[in-house]
């Protein structure tokens, strides 16, 4: 029988579902993680929270299956979030959620370049955010 396997990274935690061939879902397994923290506009959330759910999950799935027979395997997260890794994967600071409005300078750099675009230089922009994360690394 072939199993496939679905994870769903959210806001509050990190869900997995194992569905067999017929669609007919056999496992359904969920680890609540903390919420974003948030200072003001600032709206961000520890990376290391979603390793540790995942573990969780796939430990838990483990007890129930064997993990070798998933042929398939399907991942999303939350839209918008960012996180900016080494050539690893390692996480090299907080991620910026989708809601975090905190890159004013940023959005203004956008906006200067794109003709006042509002869709691309508002601060909750995912390219706005991105560098504002990458501005913050090079001060470290």
């Amino acid at each position: 029988m072939s199993l496939f396997l679905g994870i769903d990274f959210g806001t509050t935690g990190v869900r997995s579902s194992i569905i067999d061939n017929n669609k007919k879902e056999l496992i359904n397994f969920s680890v609540s993680i903390d919420s974003p923290l948030s200072k003001g506009p600032l709206v961000y959330q520890n990376p290391g929270l979603w390793w540790s759910a995942l573990i969780k999950n796939l430990t838990f799935l483990k007890t129930k299956i064997e993990l070798n027979k998933i042929e398939k395997l399907s991942i999303d997260g939350t839209s918008g979030t960012i996180l900016i890794t080494d050539n690893f994967g390692n996480p090299l600071d907080n991620a910026l959620m989708y809601n975090d409005a905190s890159a004013v300078k940023e959005s203004k750099l956008v906006e200067s370049i794109s003709d006042n675009h509002p869709i691309v230089s508002t601060s909750t922009n995912a390219l706005v955010r991105a560098l504002s994360l990458i501005n913050k690394l090079k001060k470290e």
